[in-house]
């Protein structure tokens, strides 16, 4: 009979903590203009796609009147242990200056071991729109600014947070848009770990310097 109730016991707290993973591995939009805050949870009643792994809002937020976002992550894209975080959008302000933030997180990422790339790319027209890229709350890439005055395109990419990541983590991309009156920017963005070529071909060049400079040694 104890051995029953220890059992239930266990399977209870299991469940427990299934369901508050479940409960914090939805991948999240976030759009902050002003005093308006758009949050939109992976199949929310805002969510405009019903794919798992991909959430879209369509609508507008504080002065920018239209925006088109999409964030990609696991299943659809990637997966637990090789991250990919996307992040498209089209913005439209046709009013006065401001500000628009835009994150996408996820979370339960891992084991990994390794570093991340962020590459981005888009259009400004008037307007400037900076990306950061965090690992949970520690900022690992910051791309700097894009844009300006006139209609532009931008593109760049970093690296950073290498590291060992035994540990569930999240994963976060941040775009800030700027603007001081009428404009529209659109962008894509991108968190991703290393193709597994670069990897070895990183490997194999640090095992052939290791050996040029043990043969130097010997001679």
């Amino acid at each position: 009979m104890k051995n029953i109730s220890k059992i239930l016991i266990i399977a209870f707290a299991l469940s427990i903590l299934i369901g508050i993973q479940s409960v914090y591995a939805i991948p999240t939009l976030q759009l902050k203009s002003g005093a308006t805050t758009k949050t939109i949870a992976d199949g929310s009643i805002l969510d405009a796609n019903s794919e798992a792994g991909v959430v879209t809002y369509i609508g507008a937020v504080g002065i920018f009147n239209l925006n088109v976002t999409t964030g990609v992550t696991k299943p659809a894209l990637g997966s637990a242990t090789l991250p990919d975080l996307d992040l498209n959008s089209v913005d439209l302000n046709s009013s006065g200056a401001g500000t628009l933030k835009i994150l996408f997180t996820d979370d339960n990422f891992g084991p990994y071991t390794g570093g991340f790339l962020f590459n981005v790319g888009g259009t400004t027209n008037n307007n400037t729109v900076g990306f950061k890229a965090y690992v949970d709350s520690v900022q690992i890439v910051d791309l700097g600014t894009f844009g300006g005055s006139g209609s532009q395109a931008f593109s760049g990419s970093g690296s950073g947070g290498n590291g060992v990541y035994l540990n569930p983590f999240t994963l976060t991309t941040e775009a800030t848009i700027t603007t001081t009156g009428r404009s529209n920017v659109s962008f894509d963005a991108e968190l991703v770990t290393p193709e597994p070529s670069t990897i070895m071909l990183l490997g194999s060049g640090l095992i052939g310097a290791a050996i040029y400079a043990r043969r130097r040694k010997i001679k």
